[in-house]
């Protein structure tokens, strides 16, 4: 609807447990991390643009520097959010 306020911001998805040991195994996603040291979180930057249930998300492909210290962050025990 014309004049509708729509809200975009980036967050970081955690991937925890069983989704984290998932995504490692079958598409080798996080393989970087360590499972112990991360305590099986895994995390990817998204886009989220739109408005209630409008609302969509895009995953952000950072560059190699970013997403190295997203890295030592995680297997060093920071948490992006819960």
């Amino acid at each position: 609807m014309p004049g509708e306020l729509y809200k975009s911001y980036i967050k970081m998805k955690v991937y925890k447990k069983d989704e984290f040991l998932k995504l490692r195994k079958k598409y080798n996603k996080f393989s970087n991390i360590d499972p112990m040291a991360s305590d099986f979180r895994g995390y990817q930057l998204y886009l989220y643009m739109g408005k209630g249930e409008k609302t969509i998300e895009k995953p952000i492909y950072a560059t190699h520097v970013l997403r190295d210290k997203i890295v030592e962050n995680t297997n060093n025990g920071k948490r992006y959010t819960e």
